[in-house]
Formats: C-alpha cells, structure tokens, sequence
C-alpha cells in the first residue's frame, strides 16, 4: 500500500526536495519509515503529508507510537531491493 500508485510513495515523490524513502519491518506488527529530504521544513511538510495519508487510508489499521525529525549526520551509499 505504501509503494502502490496512490501510496505514500507517490505523495513523497511529488513533494519538492525529496531523496530517498525506506520501510523497515523491524517485527511482525512494527514499521520504521526513513525519509530524507533537502530541508528541514520539506521534511517537517511530509511528515503533515504522512500524518493525513495514514488517517485517511490506513485508520485503525496502524497505530502511530512517535515521529522524529533531525539533521542527518552521516549517510552513504544507495540501497534497492
């Protein structure tokens, strides 16, 4: 759902300065979602874009337990599956 047309893929891609995104399965009933964009304020947007997606397509389905946003100290290499 989150990689389908529609997803929150599709929403990141047209939203300006985005560069990347990945969902970590880390257990059976949890996910950890990494996004990176040009700005803090394009990323603080997406994260206003995330929010509304998951409310309307994912309600009672998934229980969001935090979100953080921060500066990116280190990040190298290009990772597909």
């Amino acid at each position: 759902m989150a990689t389908g047309p529609g997803g929150i893929l599709d929403i990141y891609r047209s939203m300006p300065g985005f560069q990347a995104y990945s969902l970590l399965e880390v257990d059976a009933i949890t996910v950890i979602g990494i996004t990176a964009w040009e700005t803090h304020e394009e990323a603080e947007a997406a994260t206003r874009a995330a929010a509304e997606w998951v409310a309307t397509h994912l309600e009672g389905r998934i229980h969001r337990t935090s979100n953080e946003i921060g500066d990116a100290l280190f990040w190298e290499g290009t990772m597909t599956k």
